[in-house]
């Protein structure tokens, strides 16, 4: 004797491909914005989205459920961020996209101590590692024009206390002191 046993079973739609792409900040403390690049791939739409920043230290912030959200990293290095997207349907798909964050750029001078009339020379000194790119302006607090120079010379006309600002700046961050 053969037993048949017929049952009809539900198939979903395709299964929804997970993608993202982040912004071009990856210094230390900024804010980096993650965009959600998923597709539905012919089924009925993405219901949740789940990232997982892999950054504990940044608390209840490590954890996002928003379809773009941003995130300001607490350390330093290589945070596997992970992407995990839900259908209408309940088909999950998951992404995960290495995110190098570096620190944060330095900038400090010291300078030669001088007399009214006489050079001073200021010797800089930064480091970025967040771009190779960088921009560096002197500003020597007596309304004379800046210089880009790494060790500039500067002459003061006249006595007193002078506020000499030096900004490192890139395309991402500025370091400016004071």
């Amino acid at each position: 004797m053969d037993v048949l046993l017929l049952r009809s079973i539900q198939l979903q739609a395709s299964i929804p491909v997970a993608n993202f792409a982040y912004s071009n900040t990856l210094c230390l403390g900024q804010v980096v914005t993650f965009t959600d690049l998923s597709s539905a791939n012919g089924g009925p739409g993405i219901q949740t989205w789940h990232w997982n920043f892999d950054d504990p230290l940044s608390g209840a912030t490590n954890i996002s459920t928003l379809q773009n959200p941003p995130h300001t990293f607490m350390t330093i290095g290589t945070h596997n961020v992970i992407l995990i997207i839900t259908s209408v349907n309940g088909c999950v798909s998951t992404d995960t996209i290495p995110v190098d964050i570096k620190p944060l750029p330095f900038a400090d001078f010291t300078y030669t101590t001088s007399c009214e009339g006489i050079g001073t020379t200021v010797y800089r000194r930064f480091s970025f590692q967040c771009k190779f790119h960088y921009f560096l302006c002197m500003g020597f607090g007596d309304g004379s024009a800046t210089s880009p120079l790494p060790s500039p010379f500067h002459v003061y006309s006249s006595y007193g206390m002078k506020t000499v600002r030096l900004t490192v700046t890139n395309d991402m961050v500025v370091s400016r002191i004071p």
